[in-house]
């Protein structure tokens, strides 16, 4: 035992901290008990839930009693048998558990668990259809492929070209203002509009 643990018991470092080393010496007794009891199953990989391993079995654990802390902050028990106080003690104890638990088991990795080390990034919501969304520079970059004049273009060098102007204007050719091109889906529209009628010019040029 500690000295720090040992001054708390005695009520040398003040009456607050004499309580804390009270319930949790009260609390880790309880624990040890208890693991006595049912073993070390709690390391162990569930009988019922093998693509589980011991960390994230613990942690399921935690999130029911989360979950009956909210519960029980909203409303009285509809069976008794686990107060509010015995639900934070089991939280608590899950936590010490997952602390103390095996050094391997977090890398144990079964065959069915996925890959979560994702960015943040990737998991901000994406709209089924981006027609409405504006007209970004990032986005612009995806159509109009070509720098240009510090901004981006499609078609350079043709009276059909798009010229994405560093203010974010939109110009069409030789100086005709799209102003009201304001969406992905307008200039996806205009973009395939002008390649149609662009290819079937370079057709009849050819044919000639």
């Amino acid at each position: 035992m500690s000295g720090k643990l040992q001054e708390a018991l005695s009520g040398s470092r003040g009456a607050d901290q004499k309580r804390i080393a009270e319930t949790g010496v009260e609390w880790i007794e309880t624990i040890l008990s208890k693991n006595a009891d049912y073993g070390s199953s709690v390391f162990e990989v569930p009988e019922l839930a093998p693509e589980c391993n011991a960390d994230a079995a613990i942690r399921v654990r935690m999130s029911d009693k989360i979950n009956r802390i909210r519960s029980l902050l909203k409303r009285p028990p509809e069976v008794s048998g686990e107060s509010l106080t015995d639900s934070m003690r089991d939280l608590g104890a899950y936590c010490l558990l997952w602390l103390a638990r095996p050094s391997d088991s977090a890398q144990w990795i079964s065959e069915t668990e996925v890959d979560l080390d994702v960015r943040a990034e990737d998991l901000r919501q994406v709209p089924a259809n981006d027609d409405d969304e504006p007209i970004t520079e990032e986005w612009a970059k995806t159509i109009l492929t070509h720098p240009f004049k510090g901004g981006w273009c499609w078609k350079r060098d043709s009276v059909a070209c798009i010229w994405r102007r560093p203010d974010g204007n939109l110009v069409l050719g030789d100086g005709h203002w799209l102003r009201g091109i304001t969406t992905r889906g307008e200039l996806r529209m205009l973009v395939e509009l002008l390649s149609d009628k662009t290819s079937r010019s370079e057709s009849l040029l050819t044919r000639s």
